[in-house]
């Protein structure tokens, strides 16, 4: 995940029709999350899975990144403010 630049969601109560990280909620809903690096890659992926697929950009300057994704592409998480303050 550390070079993602999107996320590729798919929510579905069925079967998963794609390959990826899946989470289950009480209800039973899936959510079956894919990285992508480019906006292109994403717009396949999101295609391939079908209805209830969201395509979410990963933005750098929130949240608290985990150390290997800062390692693995530094550049990308230095507007982080949590990344620069270290």
């Amino acid at each position: 995940m550390g070079h993602a630049r999107f996320l590729v969601i798919t929510m579905t109560k069925g079967e998963p029709r794609a390959e990826g990280a899946v989470y289950e909620a009480p209800d039973g809903t899936r959510f079956i999350v894919r990285p992508a690096r480019t906006r292109h890659e994403a717009s396949i992926k999101s295609a391939a899975a079908g209805e209830g697929t969201r395509v979410f950009a990963v933005r750098p300057y929130w949240g608290m990144p985990a150390q290997g994704w800062v390692a693995a592409d530094p550049e990308f998480w230095r507007v982080n403010p949590v990344v620069a303050a270290k």
